[in-house]
């Protein structure tokens, strides 16, 4: 007997070791349960949903669209027609639906500002209410899935075709036992983007595994992706936003944006800034953490062990030698693995483990963090810079933007077109065809089209978001504005002053398009 209780009992070096944290894990799982029992109460559960969906519905509508979402809007209802607008897409690598969808959404309200949140708040009703109503999760945990910073802004607030296809992989999932329907949902995915038609090979996989791939299911799935394949057919002069980096910097990049899934705190420079990781202290142990996650909730079921981490070896992949993937499209394996989970309960599986929910405790915690602080911080500010831009009484000038993005936004909201620096052509949204622009990135280079395009056109002005430089009085910054949640700031110059405004009207750099209704 004593030998067994020696054996049963730890040596008092590992007992104080570990004493501590395993009294926090008997804490924290007395507290989770404590939860569960609340929320075990319909009235309490019902009340927190309607409490939710009062958030959600005011993030959304809250929400000021950045340079993506009004890229989307832009090219939907600024193409004069669907031909117009295919080949726009084929310089974004987007397939069309997203955009179908905004461009049938302002043509019905006569709004065309009211799209992306409608389309958001559509999709939002879809996933939450699936995640909410229809989840085999224990009650808290659905809740915490719904307020985390993924499902309540990444994912559903900022209204991009992100927002389509996680409500289509939700709805797949969702449907999986309710005959043939998640097969519609399956084959909506590829028409999403790229990384959902990648999450679909894995999900149709599963489907035929099980013996449910009707032909049917399988014909309407393959024909959704050689459509998709074919109307993002890169052309000929198509250049990337962002160019990939040596696997020196691209690797820890990859690693430190990543790492955001473990810890979906995004951070910059002591405050909080959207689309950067955690503090650098964090970030490993962030992306440990996140990783051993997947390991032990994919242990012992081997098919989804090789999905999670396929998808996560080709996120890695991808961004170091195709297009660097930013942190919203990483968290597409946080995803993946509450997917993975869902179907594993759906099976009758074991229950999500402690760290699990721990983990969702987090993502929580920084999804309501991120709602308290939209409602005093705006998520980007270029409604102020256009504004700004008006009462300054230039919204008819000569503007050159600088990068190209930075006019995003303001151009639609001021009816204005926005010069490329180092090139002849205007733009008000951008198609990404051009080639000068890197050879103006320098900031030699820079100033030196700068004081030509003066000598040659006279004073005009510059939006940007980088601080310039006043070289011999040629550059004069006339006002900033500060920047929002996404960490855009706004930045207005005079170049050339003393010289009469240029009347310089170039042709647009992005074909034909209509002026987006202002």
């Amino acid at each position: 007997m004593a030998a067994q209780l020696a054996f049963e009992r730890p040596a008092a070096g590992q007992d104080r070791r570990w004493g501590f944290l395993s009294r926090l894990a008997l804490r924290f799982e007395q507290f989770l349960q404590a939860a569960d029992g609340v929320f075990a109460t319909d009235t309490v559960w019902y009340c927190a949903i309607g409490l939710l969906a009062a958030v959600q519905f005011t993030l959304i509508f809250a929400h000021k669209p950045w340079l993506d979402e009004w890229q989307a809007l832009q090219i939907a209802v600024q193409s004069p027609t669907i031909d117009d607008l295919m080949l726009n897409l084929r310089y974004e690598g987007h397939p069309p639906p997203w955009y179908f969808a905004l461009r049938w959404l302002s043509a019905l309200t006569g709004k065309p500002l009211l799209a992306l949140p409608l389309a958001a708040a559509v999709l939002a009703c879809a996933a939450q209410g699936a995640v909410l109503l229809a989840s085999p999760f224990r009650r808290l945990d659905r809740l915490m899935i719904a307020t985390s910073q993924f499902m309540l802004f990444e994912f559903l607030t900022i209204s991009r075709s992100l927002t389509l296809g996680v409500t289509c992989a939700i709805l797949a999932v969702t449907l999986w036992r309710r005959g043939a329907w998640s097969w519609l949902f399956i084959a909506l995915l590829p028409l999403c983007d790229f990384l959902f038609g990648v999450i679909s090979v894995g999900l149709a996989f599963l489907r035929w595994r099980e013996g449910k791939a009707p032909p049917l299911g399988i014909g309407l799935w393959l024909v959704a992706g050689v459509t998709s394949a074919w109307s993002v057919r890169p052309p000929a002069d198509i250049i990337p936003a962002f160019a990939p980096k040596s696997l020196l910097v691209g690797i820890p990049q990859w690693m430190a944006n990543f790492s955001t899934l473990g810890l979906p705190l995004q951070w910059k420079d002591f405050a909080p800034v959207w689309n950067n990781p955690p503090p650098l202290p964090l970030t490993g142990f962030a992306l440990c953490a996140f990783l051993m996650l997947c390991v032990v909730e994919t242990r012992a079921r081997r098919i989804d062990a090789l999905m999670l981490w396929s998808f996560i070896a080709l996120t890695l992949g991808f961004s170091l030698f195709v297009y660097p993937l930013a942190i919203r499209h990483l968290m597409l394996a946080a995803l993946v693995l509450i997917l993975l989970v869902w179907k594993r309960l759906d099976e009758g599986g074991r229950q999500a483990g402690t760290a699990f929910r721990a983990w969702l405790l987090i993502a929580a915690v920084c999804g309501l963090s991120t709602a308290l602080l939209s409602a005093v911080m705006p998520f980007n500010t270029a409604d102020r810079a256009a504004a700004e831009i008006r009462r300054l009484g230039l919204a008819d000038k000569n503007w050159v933007s600088f990068p190209d993005s930075s006019g995003q936004g303001i151009a639609a909201r001021n009816g204005m077109l926005f010069e490329r620096a180092g090139d002849h052509c205007a733009q008000d949204f951008i198609r990404w065809n051009h080639t000068s622009t890197k050879w103006v990135w320098t900031g030699k280079n820079l100033y030196v089209d700068f004081a030509r395009k003066a000598r040659r056109d006279g004073q005009f002005y510059v939006l940007s978001d980088f601080a310039l430089e006043n070289r011999g009085g040629l550059v004069r910054l006339i006002e900033t504005v500060p920047a929002g949640y996404d960490g855009q700031a706004f930045a207005l110059y005079g170049v050339g002053a003393g010289r009469p405004d240029s009347s310089a009207n170039r042709p647009r750099c992005n074909g034909p398009a209509l002026r987006f209704p202002i």
